[in-house]
């Protein structure tokens, strides 16, 4: 059995953050915690209207989920993830806050930091991508 709890809060940045097709200065955010015998693992999805991951979105997904995890017996991240999917569809912020919350939480019961439980060094660069704002061309 699993409880999902979810936080909507307001991630507040010291420029503003402009792309080709958005501007916002805060960003909402919402951030998820599943609980399993009184453990409980975190993860948290933003909202990008240019990709649909809108709160009022997220927030419908999430109550789907809540549903479905009423009863579910958590046993491995992969496995949460083979079978909450279909929950989500379309929703890959929903998913991946999920998916976070789920790596979390095997952490915690296993003792491990997520880094250990998928075997990656952190002593090597991990490749990522990452948004870079469009400033002033004076800004320095």
């Amino acid at each position: 059995m699993m409880e999902l709890k979810i936080s909507i809060q307001s991630l507040s940045t010291k420029e503003t953050f402009r792309v080709s097709r958005e501007v916002h200065g805060d960003h909402p955010i919402v951030i998820v915690s599943l609980r399993s015998n009184d453990i409980i693992g975190f993860g948290e999805a933003t909202e990008f209207k240019v990709y649909d991951s809108t709160v009022p979105r997220l927030l419908e997904s999430f109550k789907k989920a809540e549903e479905f995890l009423r009863n579910y017996e958590f046993e491995t991240p992969e496995q949460l993830w083979k079978d909450i999917h279909p929950v989500f569809k379309d929703d890959s912020f929903g998913l991946a806050a999920i998916d976070m919350a789920a790596w979390d939480l095997y952490g915690k019961q296993k003792g491990k930091t997520v880094h250990e439980l998928l075997d990656i060094s952190v002593n090597e660069p991990v490749h990522s991508s990452i948004s870079i704002s469009m400033g002033d061309l004076d800004f320095q």
